[in-house]
């Protein structure tokens, strides 16, 4: 028998390490189950079957000392470490003190029988013994068979509960803790130990192995499912993007036939006018007996008119046309003061900076600038009938996502607009003036975003309109010199009709002139 124990103990320890380690790896695979602890009771074992080659191989008293050692210490600590795992396994959740008091107790027990045991080794005058010899047996007894039973309460709980998993590990439990707690006394009465133990805890740790590879596939069937399940909704989802798409088109058509729609209204409206007048000019200027001072008077109607209607098709020309800046170093404070400078009289229009060289040299189309602030100039002066002053304003800000840009604001004290007329203001067409086609902000608009800029509003009926352009700062430097294509941002939004032909470019000195 003892010949037995000294070549099955190592087989089995070797096993149980093996097991151990296995576990624990498949503490990661499935975190917060308790695997490791199983992993631990399990490693456990493992010491046992070391502890019992040491009494069996009997190669000197000190080994048997050490070898009970080890079995005790094992006894203490697996059926705790089994106990806590079923804990996680059963999803019985347990109050944190609770389980710290029960693995103080398994300390202080082992701390206890080991100092019991102490005090008969040389250390303290005495010997070795020869046989195995525990100094706390009943008490030991007790805290497997606790433990045990423990155990066996939270997996018929699981049972109970319908967990397929925990009924093999049950039955294996109720055949291996009577031999258990048989294989305890025959160690605690004589010393000796039959590996029963060992051989049915084994079967223990195949029904969890088993209980993990059920959930195993359990998982993997949860996978396909949910993978199908994803692959239908990727279906329906490209079959609503499908249909989205469609309605997208659809509606944009819808927009574009407003859009005509509103052109050809506004269009209307602005030419009727001056051609009536142009009729009832030419048809005066038939009579035969016309004064001659009427005769020019009615054909300079006729050429005011004439220039109205030329600057309506012109204004359509310019904001029909695709828009293409070609940005070259330029001063803004130099664009601003020529601004000013050109100004109307009655007003007064003040540039404010802090000085000339605040934002520095900024990459700009000047004319097409120059052609947007002209736009917005226009405006300010058409709010304010009665005269009043105007404000330009350069500094240096930022884009909404704190990007630097370099700041352009037009400022009136003029009649401002309502939340309505200020919600609609960037739309073509829009205006609140007798005579007016609506194009200047939008034409502004698109030249500033042709820029890689934004342009804003803020406006307030009877405090007047701050319109305020933000144009990107990079570094002359990292830039080319000349570059038609505006900076590549995901805060700027660039149309397609940013990116312009070379009849753009050709007319835009006329275009500038003409406004």
């Amino acid at each position: 028998m003892t010949q037995g124990l000294v070549i099955g103990a190592p087989i089995w320890a070797t096993v149980y390490a093996g097991l151990s380690v296995f576990m624990v790896l498949a503490s990661r695979l499935f975190p917060g189950r308790g695997y490791a602890l199983l992993g631990a009771a399990v490693s456990q074992i493992a010491v046992s079957a070391v502890g019992v080659w040491l009494i069996a191989a009997h190669a000197a008293d000190v080994t048997v000392y050490l070898g009970t050692r080890l079995i005790v210490f094992s006894l203490v600590f697996a059926p705790l470490f089994n106990a806590h795992f079923l804990t996680h396994y059963c999803d019985a959740g347990q109050p944190r003190e609770y389980v710290r008091a029960t693995y103080v107790a398994a300390l202080a027990l082992a701390l206890v029988e080991l100092l019991l045991a102490l005090q008969k080794t040389p250390l303290f005058g005495g010997t070795f013994p020869a046989e195995p010899e525990v100094e706390l047996p009943w008490l030991l007894t007790v805290w497997v068979g606790v433990l045990l039973v423990f155990a066996g309460s939270q997996l018929w709980r699981a049972v109970r509960q319908k967990r397929r998993s925990a009924l093999l590990p049950l039955v294996c439990l109720a055949f291996m803790a009577p031999a258990g707690l048989y294989d305890l006394g025959r160690f605690v009465l004589d010393g000796t130990s039959t590996l029963l133990t060992e051989t049915l805890l084994w079967v223990y740790a195949l029904s969890i192995v088993l209980g993990l590879l059920w959930e195993l596939r359990g998982a993997e069937g949860k996978l396909r499912e949910t993978t199908s399940s994803l692959a239908e909704r990727t279906l329906e989802l490209e079959v609503s993007y499908a249909e989205l798409e469609l309605v997208q088109h659809e509606l944009s058509k819808k927009e574009q036939l407003a859009l005509v729609g509103e052109l050809a209204a506004s269009i209307a409206h602005e030419v009727r006018n001056p051609l009536a007048i142009i009729m009832n000019a030419a048809s005066g200027m038939r009579r035969a007996a016309l004064a001659e001072s009427d005769r020019d008077t009615l054909l300079s109607i006729v050429n005011e008119e004439s220039r109205r209607l030329n600057q309506l098709v012109e204004e359509l020309l310019r904001f029909a046309r695709p828009i293409e800046a070609a940005r070259l170093p330029a001063s803004l404070y130099d664009i601003c003061e020529q601004l000013r400078a050109a100004s109307s009289d009655g007003y007064e229009v003040v540039l404010e900076t802090s000085f000339p060289d605040q934002v520095g040299a900024v990459l700009v189309d000047a004319g097409l600038f120059r052609l947007a602030l002209d736009n917005l100039m226009a405006n300010a002066l058409q709010a304010m009938p009665q005269g009043g002053r105007v404000v330009l304003s350069i500094s240096r800000g930022e884009f909404p996502d704190g990007q630097p840009a370099a700041l352009v604001s037009v400022k009136d004290h003029g009649v401002g607009m309502s939340p309505s007329e200020l919600e609609r203001a960037k739309k073509p067409f829009f205006t609140t003036k007798p005579r007016g086609t609506g194009l200047g902000l939008s034409i502004a608009e698109r030249i500033v975003e042709a820029h890689g800029g934004q342009l804003s509003i803020e406006s307030a009926a009877g405090r007047g309109t701050t319109v305020t352009l933000r144009l990107p700062t990079e570094r002359v430097s990292e830039l080319p010199v000349s570059s038609s294509k505006p900076p590549l941002s995901r805060r700027r939004f660039l149309s397609s009709s940013s990116v312009g032909s070379g009849e753009g470019a050709e007319n835009r000195e006329n275009d500038h002139e003409s406004s």
